[in-house]
């Protein structure tokens, strides 16, 4: 029994010894599996560093391009609404377009549309946004769909949307602080590149700078018919400076040549306070303008010629109908930042007999009106600049052009420019021989 008993003692040293052997040669043969290049538990654990860093990029670009193309369609959407917006304040004026994003003071598109800081070198910012965003979305899809030599759409996009970001907080920060009146598109376009940016610096997390140096690389060893493509993207683009301000700015254009030859025509025309002409002259025209509105510029200088080419027959007698409520309590928002200030200056220049000059400067300079440009004018004028300051920021001067707008709102005025003459309305500007025409004809049945 002792002999069995030690037998029994000893047989789980035994199985302890083997199964440490088993481990050991499991072991070993995992090693070598590893070493020699074979598959293990891992899918990951072979692939170089490198390689998983793609793998992980690869994947990304899967996740992320249809969230990155609708936030890219944002900003096209958004542009192209921007620039329907900015052409119709070109073609009417801002005091006649009833937008949606017109919401308030504070949130107004139609402000932003028609100041001058919605253009640059008289092509709209608007129109720039729609083609930058519209080229984007289509190199994304030819990379994507692997039409196109770039094969990484994700560094394309990442070196777009960094070269878009200064524009649209420079932009952003203009409507603030300058223009005073956030436009809702314009944010929507700001907001999608800089929602953009954000994700992929998130995802990318670790790979930016590749990311960024990759996508430069690949742009610029393109083939020759991608730069053939370029250059030509690039002329059309330069084209613009030269066709889009004809096309959209056909109103500016009219009211530089008005503003300039308005000046000569008030040689040698009598001039009472805000009437010109002849007292005696048979002829009354009433004007409501706005020193903002583009077609009443054209039309105000029509008139001055008109007055002087009557000889003694028409009279224009001048009333301020400004197209903001910053005074004017029939208009609900912002829409001409200057116009209001504009009116008073000028019935301040009245005072020291220049109101006409002054007035006809101002409508030939209607996209530079803030108090230093007013001021600037009176001097330019031979004006007294600080008696002029003074007299515009008085209640009672106010008070005037409050005393006009009741005018126009009792002879229920809509917009501007609106005449009336020898009591009948007139709506917008009439060219030369309309006028002509209509004097004759009133000239003839007194």
């Amino acid at each position: 029994m002792s002999t069995m008993a030690k037998t029994r003692r000893r047989q789980p040293s035994t199985s302890v010894k083997e199964t440490d052997t088993t481990a050991a040669d499991e072991k070993t043969v995992a090693d070598k599996t590893a070493l020699e290049g074979e598959p293990t538990s891992s899918p990951t654990a072979a692939l170089s560093p490198t390689a998983a860093i793609e793998e992980r990029a690869g994947r990304l670009r899967k996740l992320l391009l249809l969230p990155m193309l609708a936030l890219m369609g944002t900003a096209v959407a958004a542009s192209a609404i921007l620039q329907s917006l900015y052409m119709e304040v070109q073609r009417v004026g801002a005091g006649k377009v009833d937008s949606f994003c017109a919401i308030n003071e504070s949130f107004n598109c139609v402000t932003v549309a028609a100041s001058k800081w919605a253009s640059v070198a008289g092509v709209p910012i608007s129109l720039y946004g729609l083609e930058y965003f519209s080229l984007v979305i289509l190199g994304m899809l030819l990379s994507a769909l692997g039409l196109w030599r770039l094969r990484r759409w994700d560094s394309l996009l990442f070196v777009a949307l960094l070269a878009a970001l200064p524009v649209s907080l420079v932009m952003a920060s203009i409507a603030i602080f300058l223009i005073k009146s956030v436009c809702v598109m314009c944010s929507l376009v700001y907001g999608a590149n800089i929602l953009a940016l954000a994700i992929m610096l998130v995802a990318y997390r670790g790979q930016l700078s590749d990311l960024a140096s990759s996508g430069l690389r690949e742009l610029f060893s393109l083939g020759g018919a991608t730069r053939v493509a370029v250059v030509l993207i690039l002329a059309v683009g330069a084209s613009q400076l030269f066709w889009v301000p004809a096309l959209v700015g056909t109103t500016d254009k009219k009211q530089s040549a008005a503003g300039k030859h308005s000046q000569s025509m008030l040689a040698g025309v009598p001039a009472d306070g805000m009437v010109l002409g002849k007292e005696s002259a048979p002829i009354l025209i009433e004007e409501f303008t706005d020193f903002q509105c583009p077609h009443c510029s054209v039309a105000h200088a029509t008139l001055l010629e008109l007055v002087k080419r009557m000889n003694g027959k028409v009279k224009v007698k001048h009333y301020d109908y400004p197209i903001d409520n910053a005074c004017n309590r029939r208009v609900r928002g912002r829409f001409h930042l200057y116009a209001c200030q504009a009116a008073f200056y000028a019935r301040c220049a009245g005072e020291q007999g220049k109101y006409w000059p002054y007035a006809a400067t101002l409508m030939h300079n209607q996209r530079d009106l803030d108090d230093g440009d007013l001021q600037s004018y009176g001097k330019r004028l031979g004006l007294d600049v600080e008696k002029l300051r003074r007299c515009a920021s008085r209640p009672q001067t106010r008070q005037k052009v409050l005393s006009d707008i009741e005018a126009a709102i009792r002879r229920k005025v809509r917009g501007t420019p609106t005449f009336f003459i020898n009591g009948e309305e007139i709506l917008g500007p009439r060219p030369m021989a309309w006028w002509e025409k209509k004097v004759a004809s009133l000239i003839r049945g007194r």
